[in-house]
Formats: C-alpha cells, structure tokens, sequence
C-alpha cells in the first residue's frame, strides 16, 4: 500500500471512530461537541462562526458527503501530501467536464436512497432531518433500499471514468473493492440460514440444511397448509372450523415470518454490514468524494476570486495572501471590499482602529482561509501563500457566568491562558481584545507582559486592541507590525492601513443606535427629567 493510501485510510479512521454508534451520519450541526482535534479547539470553532462557514462551503448531495465536510471543518489536516492531493484532484476536475460531470451524476444518483442507509444500519431516529414516515417503514423495503443503494455504489463506481488524480483514484477504488467480498455476496443473495449461521451461496452445499431469506413477509411455503386446511374443512362442510383455522393461522401466516426474518436474518445481516471495514470505508470514500465536489461547486458559487492556496510546511506559521474576501459574507455580496494580508515579517500583527470598521472579520477572515486551506479547499482570494498551522486559537470576548470566582477579568484571561501554554512557532493565536483588569496601569502591564510572551514563544499573533499605547510600545520595540481601520469622512472603508488609531468613533456608533449625547438629551428633556 502506498503511502498516500495510509494517509487517506488514516483519515477514514480518523473520521469514523470517534462514535461507535455511527454518529457520522448524524445531522453536521451536532457534531462539534463530540470531536476533539489537534490543531483547533471548541472555542475557537464558535468563535469563527463554523456552523455559518459550513453552510457557505456546504454544497455537498449526500448527508455522508456533509457530515465528512463538517468533520473536516473541525478535525484540519497537517499531512501536506494530503491537503496537495486534494487540491491536484480540484486541478483536474476544474480542466475536464466531463470526468467532473460523471461524478456529479454519480453522486446525484445515490442521494435518494442514502437516507435508508443511515435508518438500516444506524436506526437514525435521531437525525432531525429525516422525513417523519421513515421511521415507521417496512423492514423489508428498508432492506431492499438499503442493498439497492450499495449495490448502486458499487456498480456505479465500475462505469466511472479514470482519473489521473491518485487521490480519487484510492476513493473510487475503495468503493468498487466492495465487490467480490463476503459482505457484497451476502447482499446480493440468496442469503441461508444454516446450524453454522448465515451462508452464501458459495457457501452452503447440497446436503447443507438451510432456509432461504426471502424479501417479503408472505412467504408461500406456510401457505400450502394454510390453504389445505381451509379446503379440506370447506369440502366437509366444516365452514366453522374454516373460519376457526383463518383466524388462528392468520396471525402465524403473516406474523411467525417477520419475527422469524427480523431475528435470524435482517438484525444478523445489518451487523455484518454495519461493522464491515470494506462497506465503511467505502461509504466514507463516497463522502470524501462528495466533499471534493462541494469545493469545485463552492468556488463557482463564489462567482470570482478563488483560488487554492500554495500551502507549504515551515518551522515558524506564515500567512500571506492578496485581496482577500470572507469565505461567508462574500458569498452573498459582491461588493464586498477586499484586503491584503501579510502576516510573514513579525510574530506580532496588532490592530487598532473603530468599533464597526472591520477588525474581527478580518480576523476570523484569515482564521477561516487558514482552515479552508487545510482541508484542501478553494479560499477566496487572488493569490494565497501560507503554511499548515498546528494549533488555530481564537480568543473572543467573553462574559462570565455568576458562578466564575474570578469575575469577567479570570474568566477571560483563562482563555489566554490556555491558548498560550498550546500555542507554538506553528500556530495561528487571533487574541480579539485582552481581559480588562482595574486599572488602566494593570491593563498595560499584564498585556503587555502577554505580548511579549507570544513574541518569545514565536507564534503568528494578531491582538485586535484599541490600546493605541500599548500597539506603539510594541511597535517602536520593533516587536509588532501596527494596522488600522480607514475611515473617510467619519465612515468606514472596511480597509486595513499601517498605523496605529487613537480613535475610537463611539459617538458615530452611538448616534447609529440611536444612543448619543443628542439623543439622551432629546430624552431627558421630552421627560422633563432636565434641569
């Protein structure tokens, strides 16, 4: 096996075993509280709006296909090889339809029928998006979707065209190597039940004794004596006992088979499945496929811009990209205005400027392309250059429960804590505004002394501040790179600039909100609270 098929095998288990109950085909909105990764934790997943990002990218035909999406959203990858295999496999469907177009009505094909894979093999009733009379359907239909689904994957996968992308390559692969084993047999029958369990075909010998699984709950055999019987009592004029024996043998017609199927075949059979490596893994290659189209399909809904990023590994995290837009907002605004980002010359970025002016997008802007790269997905700007991150932290601004000891201040500086003791040369660390202490003097110290530690330690650090004090100590110690907000004629460019703001446009915000000097005034005076 080659070593990108380790890497990619790798990242099935990665994805698969974190629930033993199949929680993979779960809706993707729940999944963030039952992963754990190493490069991005649960805070730093809502701080970047990740639910908002994967509705954006989302663009996938299959729940298996989104559920693999959001899992990479929270679970990047570091493996280098992987995350450029991915982009080459979007190289390649970008250039030829129709490979593109094939998979496209490959995926469209299965989407119908792959919500009964997650009822068969994973009693789905948890799943908030599964139509309601799905849960009480025939068990034998349920089978039979279930089978016609695999069987429709698998075949489907022998018609597809060759691609030179190793990458899909191994996924497709993965599929059509379902066919020829055990499993794959079982599915297509006839299925046995013999003293030595469930058999193939292939399996059972002439002398064996067996019974046949049959797809229906009527089975003819029980119905030869069933139907003697009522003739045999018609013919002698036993009309009573005829309708004596329908109404006792009914139950056991109809009823004895169905126990009958369900405990010794469909429960049986949906074990075997359910914990086949072959039909898991190719399942989730169905999955990763599905997401690699998402990306293609995400970049042309984004119009223009996009592009996938040179992605590279290196000792210290670097980020520089040009006329960047958001992942989300841009999606639905054309308009949206652009920014440069060089994060490669100094450990710290500080940025200073209004309230309203942009600071945080920009921040969970570079966040989110950080993540997308990582994943192997298009980002939205003209060109990107950046290297794989090991830790992605975000702090935002928090607010303390009644029951934090340490008040708002202990609460957030909990946080920078945390993320200071993981961060690393590697790491992307996006502090947007420091805990507050009591004093402006405490402030200064304790800010800077955290600073000044992430520097030493190395990370790529951007402090969102309106500490203009602190931004210009950093930055005459030559320790910072120093941007602010452009405002023009008291209103935002949504444009980031070299410098250091000493404004903070409170009262512009404050007549927005209807909340100024003016407006309080106007109040006290209408009340007559005026003096």
């Amino acid at each position: 096996m080659s070593e990108l098929e380790d890497l990619v095998h790798d990242s099935y288990e990665n994805l698969l075993a974190t629930d033993s109950e199949g929680v993979l085909y779960d809706d993707p909105s729940h999944l963030s509280s039952l992963l754990s990764s190493r490069i991005i934790d649960e805070n730093t997943l809502s701080a970047i709006d990740i639910k908002d990002l994967f509705n954006s990218i989302n663009h996938t035909r299959t729940r298996t296909g989104a559920a693999t999406l959001f899992r990479s959203l929270v679970k990047p990858l570091d493996s280098l090889e992987l995350i450029v295999e991915k982009q080459n496999s979007l190289k390649e469907l970008e250039k030829d339809r129709e490979k593109r177009e094939a998979l496209s009505s490959y995926l469209n094909s299965l989407a119908t029928r792959e919500q009964y894979v997650h009822r068969y093999l994973f009693q789905c009733l948890y799943c908030q998006n599964e139509p309601y009379n799905l849960r009480f359907i025939d068990q034998y239909k349920l089978y039979r979707e279930f089978m016609e689904f695999i069987t429709s994957m698998v075949e489907g996968a022998k018609i597809l065209p060759s691609l030179d992308s190793p990458y899909i390559g191994i996924l497709v692969d993965d599929i059509r190597n379902i066919d020829g084993k055990r499993a794959y047999d079982l599915m297509k029958g006839p299925v046995y039940r013999t003293p030595q369990g469930l058999k193939t075909r292939k399996e059972v010998r002439i002398y064996t004794p067996r019974v046949k699984f049959t797809l229906r709950s009527f089975k003819p055999t029980l119905a030869i004596p069933y139907v003697a019987f009522f003739l045999l009592a018609f013919v002698q004029s036993l009309q009573i006992l005829a309708v004596l024996g329908v109404i006792l043998y009914t139950p056991i017609i109809y009823g004895f088979p169905e126990t009958f199927d369900r405990r010794y075949f469909l429960s049986p059979l949906k074990e075997v499945y359910k914990e086949n490596s072959d039909i898991r893994r190719g399942i989730q290659a169905l999955g990763m496929i599905d997401e690699l189209m998402s990306f293609y399909e995400y970049s042309k809904a984004m119009e223009r811009g996009m592009t996938l990023p040179h992605v590279s590994e290196a000792d210290k995290h670097s980020f520089v990209a040009k006329r960047v837009r958001n992942p989300i907002l841009a999606k639905e605004n054309p308009a949206y205005v652009p920014n440069d980002v060089n994060l490669k010359e100094h450990e710290l970025t500080i940025i200073t400027g209004a309230n309203s002016g942009g600071k945080t997008t920009y921040c969970k802007t570079i966040t989110q392309m950080q993540l997308l790269s990582q994943i192997g997905c298009y980002v939205p700007a003209s060109e990107a250059d950046l290297s794989i991150a090991d830790k992605i932290l975000y702090q935002a601004p928090m607010f303390s429960s009644i029951t934090d000891a340490e008040g708002r201040f202990g609460t957030e500086l909990k946080r920078t804590r945390d993320i200071f003791f993981k961060a690393t040369p590697k790491s992307l660390v996006i502090l947007d505004e420091l805990a507050e202490a009591t004093t402006h003097e405490e402030k200064m110290e304790i800010s800077y002394a955290i600073l000044d530690g992430f520097a030493k330690i190395g990370s790529n650090t951007i402090l969102v501040t309106h500490n203009h004090e602190l931004a210009n100590r950093l930055h005459l110690e030559g320790k910072s790179q120093n941007l602010q907000v452009e405002f023009r004629n008291k209103k935002p460019t949504y444009k980031l600039i070299l410098g250091t703001s000493k404004e903070s446009h409170a009262e512009v915000i404050a007549e927005k909100v209807g909340f100024s000097t003016k407006d309080m005034d106007a109040y006290l005076k209408r009340k007559g609270y005026s003096k």
